[in-house]
């Protein structure tokens, strides 16, 4: 017989076990870090120390006659500055017509030339060695936003330190760095990391709540100053949609929508820079036309030995067959 329960005593049914709640993977934060981990700032200046240190001798190069020539020492725009100041000089220096070189609309670089002249008191040693010295900055300070970036991406201090001193000290960047010519892409390079550091930012304030007019301003700006200083910044959008990929970020028509401006700069400084090529003939061979077929091959070559120079930097060459 079934035994029943005593009296005043309720019976007790056994309770369920509690199932442990699965973890959730670790994955970068929503939309970034507020600020870099403690401690970054010691492995951002011992980057740019080792950085500096392998470019001092760049200090002591000269201009030589690759695109030095029209760019600085023949470039009518500076010429005039001894004569006729800088400020009269301006205008010409950001007219698409006149302030074009080699068919490429890089107008800020071309000012940074004039300002550098003017307080050197004309071309000449001074001169010379004040660029060299400029692109040096101009490098260690992209250098830093890089590290920024990479910090702000959740990386820590010492993916940021790794990834920050291989873009300082590749043998890929020397030619920008070495060459006067190449001021455009340590200039524009500044303000594009820039641009993509407050744009984390500027994400950050999304989830918090804040105004981010102010930073959308700033974004904008900087991405206009990287287009006068090189036309590749017009790649700025699709980096800011990558860095949405890595966040996690719906993908959305939002994405693109809220893009709209840079979009804008991207098309409006594109078009300019063709049509400049256009009009100084830098669009067209010497030697022999190539069809659409061709082209296309050359440019995936090209793009093929950038990557695999990328990995194996040995032999470099000034240019590539």
């Amino acid at each position: 017989m079934a035994k029943k329960p005593l009296p005043g005593k309720a019976q007790q049914r056994p309770q369920p076990r509690p199932q442990p709640k699965p973890q959730a993977k670790a994955k970068p934060a929503a939309t970034g870090e507020s600020r870099e981990p403690a401690g970054w700032l010691t492995f951002a200046l011992v980057a740019l120390a080792i950085t500096a240190l392998c470019y001092l001798p760049s200090l002591s190069n000269g201009l030589v006659n690759w695109d030095d020539d029209p760019n600085i020492t023949e470039n009518p725009n500076l010429a005039r500055i001894n004569e006729d100041g800088l400020a009269k000089a301006i205008p010409d220096i950001f007219s698409i017509e006149k302030g074009a070189v080699i068919g490429n609309y890089n107008p800020l670089p071309i000012l940074t030339f004039a300002i550098e002249k003017s307080l050197a008191g004309g071309f000449g040693e001074k001169h010379t060695r004040l660029i060299h010295i400029t692109n040096l900055l101009l490098h260690l300070l992209t250098v830093f936003f890089v590290m920024k970036l990479l910090a702000r991406m959740g990386i820590g201090n010492w993916g940021s330190f790794v990834g920050g001193l291989l873009f300082g000290i590749h043998p890929m960047r020397v030619e920008s760095v070495a060459w006067a010519t190449e001021r455009k892409d340590v200039l524009f390079a500044v303000f594009f990391f820039a641009a993509l550091v407050y744009y984390v930012k500027w994400l950050k304030q999304e989830e918090k709540g804040e105004n981010r007019v102010g930073t959308y301003i700033i974004m904008l700006v900087l991405a206009m100053l990287s287009c006068f200083s090189k036309v590749q910044a017009v790649t700025l959008p699709l980096s800011m949609l990558v860095l949405d990929y890595w966040f996690r970020r719906p993908m959305n028509f939002k994405l693109i929508l809220e893009k709209t401006p840079f979009w804008a700069l991207s098309l409006a400084f594109g078009l300019i820079n063709l049509y400049t090529l256009r009009a100084q003939g830098s669009t067209t061979d010497d030697v022999t036309e190539f069809n659409l077929l061709q082209r296309l091959c050359i440019g995936a070559y090209s793009f093929v030995i950038y990557l695999y120079k990328l990995v194996l930097p040995y032999p470099m060459s000034p240019l590539y067959p």
